[in-house]
């Protein structure tokens, strides 16, 4: 259950002494309630402004700032709401839930990874490599391949 965002040295060089203390602080509320294994959250406009006792404006100023300075990216997930992401400081490989594993073989789960952090390009950053891993499992004696 450790936090999805560690704050190294690049962000106290490049952000610390610039960053207002507004975006700063909400920067800090996405990281505490962002989720551990995605960096994501969904909280509301209304429910920031009310713990930081501001505007719905003020707030939407504050995301503007992170957005502008690429510390977080958001993706509308429908009409009303959206999805905040901290962009990531180092580089991690995600968890990423997928549809009913049983329907899809590797490939296709592979595909779709890879197709979710093309979108979010400014989430995860560019795709460099991708390698395809295999773990050897034992069956009965024998033995056998299992893509991962």
């Amino acid at each position: 259950n450790a936090p999805f965002l560690s704050l190294f040295n690049k962000f106290k060089d490049e952000h610390l002494a610039t960053l207002e203390p507004g975006p700063l602080r909400l920067y800090l509320y996405f990281a505490f309630h962002a989720n551990n294994k995605s960096g994501y959250s969904w909280h509301s406009i209304q429910t920031m402004a009310k713990f930081f006792k501001t505007q719905t404006r003020t707030i939407d100023n504050w995301i503007k700032v992170l957005v502008d300075k690429n510390l977080i990216y958001r993706e509308r997930t429908d009409k009303l709401s959206n999805t905040t992401f901290l962009v990531p400081y180092s580089n991690t490989v995600l968890r990423h839930a997928y549809v009913n594993k049983k329907e899809y073989n590797d490939q296709e789960l592979l595909d779709d990874l890879i197709s979710l952090i093309k979108r979010r390009r400014n989430v995860y950053g560019e795709i460099v490599k991708v390698y395809h891993i295999f773990q050897w499992v034992m069956k009965k004696g024998k033995r056998a391949t299992n893509n991962l």
